[in-house]
């Protein structure tokens, strides 16, 4: 059995975008925006990786995301876990679909991962306009600026695959 290196090379493009984010963010900070864009992390593992693979690959980026959090620890390694086994069960369906369908799933992942975060941060201020005005804006900023920067990093995810040689698993899934 050899190794696959998919895994690793995920992993590392997923911390390497968390890092130009977490950049992004503190230049933004300044202005009141936050971009918010977790569902980039978990499409393409959940494609082409088998389940155990794409389930490290998620939780370990979902443990480095809860580092920059205020969630309690652990609680993204849970959610992102969650969507990749979501996405893992509609594989079959995705792997056929284009790439601006992609965008457009990735997108609907990210306004419910938007969506389940915000309610757990913002317990203490959900009565108040102003924390959804601003979440809101955040979402928006988020979501146009998903498909510019999905169609990017999906493509550098696609090409580390394509490195190693082994595109999607010939072996039965699991």
């Amino acid at each position: 059995m050899d190794f696959d290196f998919r895994g690793p090379l995920l992993l590392l493009a997923n911390l390497l975008l968390l890092s130009l984010l977490r950049l992004l963010n503190d230049a933004l900070g300044p202005m009141g925006l936050t971009l918010f864009l977790p569902a980039l992390f978990l499409l393409e593992p959940a494609l082409v990786l088998r389940l155990r693979w794409a389930l490290l690959v998620a939780g370990l980026t979902g443990l480095a995301f809860d580092a920059y959090s205020p969630l309690p620890f652990g609680f993204s390694l849970v959610l992102f876990a969650a969507m990749t086994t979501l996405l893992f069960a509609n594989r079959q369906g995705l792997r056929r679909a284009s790439a601006w369908q992609h965008l457009w799933v990735l997108l609907a992942i990210n306004a419910l991962l938007w969506l389940v975060m915000t309610i757990s941060m913002g317990r203490p201020w959900l009565g108040e306009s102003l924390y959804w005005e601003r979440s809101l804006a955040d979402l928006v900023v988020s979501s146009v600026l998903l498909f510019p920067i999905g169609a990017w990093f999906l493509s550098v995810q696609r090409m580390l695959v394509e490195l190693t040689g082994r595109e999607f698993d010939t072996e039965m899934e699991g």
